[in-house]
């Protein structure tokens, strides 16, 4: 995907798009990254009206409570990592199905 970079207003580094989520666009997010988390990404994503629409996939090496905030939060699919590499794209290929109609 391409994308550019902006600083957000946490001094992390949040993803500007340059399409709009209904051209089978989807954001996968790792829950570590530096500064602000992937969640905190995704509360930014939902917040802009440009991508609040944006299919994500939380990937992460995080247990418990983490899934039910990425799902609440409004992430399409949450996987623990390791993933397999098809398991990954057969996910991302079923929610941009869903999100597409």
């Amino acid at each position: 995907m391409r994308s550019q970079s902006q600083t957000d207003r946490h001094g992390g580094r949040t993803p500007g798009l340059a399409a709009p989520a209904t051209d089978g666009w989807l954001a996968q997010l790792d829950f570590e990254m530096p500064r602000l988390d992937g969640l905190g990404i995704l509360e930014e994503l939902r917040a802009q009206m440009r991508t609040a629409g944006l299919p994500v996939i939380m990937l992460t090496s995080h247990s418990g409570e983490t899934e039910e905030k990425a799902l609440d939060l409004g992430a399409h699919d949450y996987r623990n990592k390791p993933v397999q590499t098809r398991s990954l794209v057969a996910r991302v290929k079923a929610v941009l199905k869903r999100v597409q109609g």
